[in-house]
């Protein structure tokens, strides 16, 4: 089933008058429709694929290469409003002169890719906030 076909029958039970309103029901019918309304589109942010067609510790391996510093996100982090898709956590790069992040996701029917995009003011600060350092 797709994301359409399922959020067009989250929406039809969500309104049919018929069906129970427990709150079990209200509550699985919420989140299931909250699932789908999250932005997983990573191409809403700005950037430049860096690398596609690859692995996941070839992205971690570049990563650590070529950053100044790095950091562990987790499966869906959320990023800009946009939930990471990932199979296991994976490194975040800072290019702190260049203000550039390298961020990993896992492109669905298209695997591991890795992108940079330019940092927002206070991004890095904020990023290393919220993420732990990895060594």
């Amino acid at each position: 089933m797709d994301v359409e076909t399922s959020f067009s029958t989250i929406t039809s039970h969500l309104l049919d008058p018929n069906l129970p309103r427990t709150s079990d029901f209200c509550s699985t019918m919420l989140h299931q429709f909250m699932m789908f309304s999250v932005n997983r589109c990573i191409n809403r942010l700005s950037s430049t694929i860096i690398l596609n067609d690859t692995t996941e510790q070839a992205i971690n391996e570049y990563v650590k290469e070529n950053s100044k510093e790095y950091y562990e996100i987790p499966p869906g982090f959320e990023f800009r409003g946009v939930i990471i898709l990932l199979k296991n956590p994976m490194l975040m790069g800072f290019k702190i002169k260049k203000k550039k992040i390298l961020m990993p996701f896992v492109k669905p029917c298209f695997g591991p890719m890795l992108i940079e995009l330019a940092a927002l003011d206070g991004e890095f600060e904020q990023l290393r906030e919220q993420l732990a350092r990895a060594s």
